[in-house]
């Protein structure tokens, strides 16, 4: 199984380590390959680095998560060479981009513009709580 996981849930799942967002995401990276492109992890640094983000963390731990983010072997690195504008939010293409050229199964987000694509050619899109009652 192939799974792109969106920010908001990488920034939650490092926010409260004890959730089910969190869980979602460690499932992922135990079952499946978890899918990124150079676009995908630069945002998830961009944002877990905001000052506004940064008081809520742990930083030795988000330091310790993104470097597995760059370097686990269950962690696919995608060179993205293709360009989707289906999003209405034109910040969320990127994951629709490396979910198609990466031939995902899910979009793992919270993010309703791309909750209301599901499915998108063929990629099922859920909220954790769904992905976590279909594989736990």
């Amino acid at each position: 199984m192939r799974v792109v996981v969106d920010t908001n849930i990488l920034i939650s799942a490092i926010m409260s380590q004890d959730s089910s967002v969190s869980e979602s995401f460690y499932l992922a990276l135990k079952i499946s390959t978890v899918l990124m492109s150079f676009e995908t992890f630069s945002e998830f640094v961009e944002v877990s680095t905001r000052k506004k983000i940064e008081k809520y963390l742990c930083l030795d731990y988000r330091d310790e998560f993104t470097k597995e983010l760059a370097s686990s072997k269950k962690i696919e690195h995608i060179p993205v060479n293709i360009t989707i504008t289906d999003c209405p939010d034109p910040k969320d293409n990127k994951f629709l981009e490396v979910a198609v050229y990466g031939k995902a199964d899910y979009i793992i987000s919270g993010d309703s513009d791309l909750l209301n694509m599901n499915p998108y050619r063929g990629i099922k899109i859920v909220k954790p709580k769904i992905f976590l009652v279909m594989y736990s």
